[in-house]
């Protein structure tokens, strides 16, 4: 029976040091400290009821780590097929036909079929950049656990 009340007292006192601690938890980081020496307190006192009833308290977090995609390392991003069609004379056959890659000596003699496939390449690549940087609504919200 004295066992009972000395466990409802610790109880009675856990709770009102809780309800103490929640009220400073409205102050923010100011009352952080007060908090952890409240609880300080409590426990060299004896009464370990305090941590019970903290951790009762104690939320669960979402996972922050589910949205982050450079989880697994970095993926290089499939290349898409960029077709720039530019016509070339074949001196083996004596005809002109379309070309959709330009060749070495285009690409070392800069000529303009060779620039437009970079030109377009660097269009792709920042596109895609552009892309894996906006986040949509539901990955920003799993990243800050709104």
């Amino acid at each position: 029976e004295q066992q009972q009340q000395q466990q409802q007292q610790q109880q009675q006192l856990a709770d009102e040091s809780f309800h103490r601690m929640s009220a400073h938890s409205m102050q923010g980081q100011k009352g952080r400290r007060a908090r952890e020496k409240e609880l300080e307190k409590q426990i060299a006192s004896g009464n370990f009821a305090v941590v019970d009833t903290m951790a009762q308290g104690v939320l669960v977090a979402p996972d922050t780590s589910t949205w982050n995609p450079h989880r697994h390392g970095h993926q290089e991003p499939k290349q898409k097929e960029i077709k720039i069609g530019a016509l070339t004379y074949n001196s083996a056959s004596g005809e002109s036909q379309m070309v959709y890659q330009p060749s070495k000596t285009q690409k070392r003699k800069h000529q303009i079929n060779s620039l437009a496939f970079t030109a377009a390449e660097r269009e792709l690549e920042l596109m895609e950049r552009r892309g894996q940087s906006m986040k949509t609504k539901a990955q920003t919200q799993a990243k800050y656990g709104w």
